[in-house]
């Protein structure tokens, strides 16, 4: 399967998928004046993925700011992620954040509480 690699701009995240590597990363900040255009590509992606997966799957996430139509669009990401998971395939999210930034902790745990898949919380020392 073909990675994906999307470069960072200033409004929208790094991100890439690789089957091959097992590296599923969406990282930065994602402000995106249109994130389900931004995003479809991301999901579209997985949803290829979830054809062959067999192996865990290890999204993650971490970006420094997020607007509502990203969370959006994250939430709908890791829905589909859900699905992987009910085939038996293991499935995580590590939300990493900046230990300092009580913002993107509580975001993680807001999002953590609509799906079903546990996040792993991991801050960064600045």
């Amino acid at each position: 399967m073909e990675t994906l690699s999307i470069n960072a701009t200033d409004e929208t995240p790094f991100v890439e998928l690789n089957a091959e590597n097992k590296v599923f990363k969406i990282t930065g900040r994602s402000l995106p004046e249109d994130a389900r255009a931004f995003y479809q590509p991301i999901s579209k992606w997985f949803n290829q993925y979830f054809e062959e997966a067999q192996s865990p799957v290890n999204l993650e996430i971490y970006l420094d700011y997020f607007n509502s139509s990203s969370t959006k669009q994250l939430v709908e990401i890791i829905i589909d992620l859900e699905s992987l998971k009910n085939k038996k395939v293991e499935v995580n999210i590590v939300w990493m954040y900046d230990e300092d930034d009580e913002l993107m902790e509580t975001r993680g745990k807001e999002i953590e509480s609509i799906v079903e898949i546990p996040f792993i919380f991991s801050p960064l020392k600045a």
